[in-house]
């Protein structure tokens, strides 16, 4: 039975587990991670080992340290899964904001039905290309005021349009 001083001498004796933990679980990526995932395992093993029990340190460390490291993995999955999951989910948003297809296009203009070329240029640069009142303004080169004038007649319009047609 080997008794250790203090954990810079398990460390020093005893790194070759963690390696082992490393090649067994065959990690080629981030090993550094793993590695210090390894020490807080050794450090555990360390602190919670009982000779009593009857197992060596050496088992006892491999096993601990390995458990450590195939949390770490699990997690490290669980996090990508989620991460690629919300990519999509972002991505998916992005193409639905930006790309309205004809048919849905089509139907907005239908409503349409009596407003001005300011209130449509509204209506498009509000609902296509998603700008807001000041970047329109902006663009139009009047003022915040004027924008959401528009936008009220604009509505007010759009909403007799789609009463009559119920």
């Amino acid at each position: 039975m080997v008794v250790y001083s203090s954990f810079q001498e398990v460390v020093e004796k005893e790194d070759w587990i963690i390696w082992s933990a490393i090649k067994h679980l065959r990690l080629y990526k981030n090993q550094e991670d793993f590695y210090q995932e390894g020490l807080i395992g050794l450090w555990e093993a360390y602190v919670r080992f009982n000779p009593m029990k009857g197992a060596s340190f050496q088992t006892f460390a491999f096993h601990t340290v390995r458990g450590k490291m195939i949390t770490l993995l699990k997690n490290a999955i669980k996090h990508e899964t989620h991460q690629a999951n919300l990519s999509e989910a972002m991505l998916e948003l992005t193409v639905d904001e930006h790309s309205i297809i004809p048919f849905e296009l089509e139907l907005m203009w239908q409503h349409c039905d009596g407003l001005s070329d300011v209130q449509r240029r509204w209506v498009y640069k509000s609902f296509i290309e998603m700008k807001g009142p000041k970047q329109i303004a902006q663009e139009e080169r009047v003022s915040l005021e004027t924008v959401k004038s528009w936008r009220r007649y604009a509505l007010k319009k759009i909403r007799e349009n789609v009463l009559a047609d119920l």
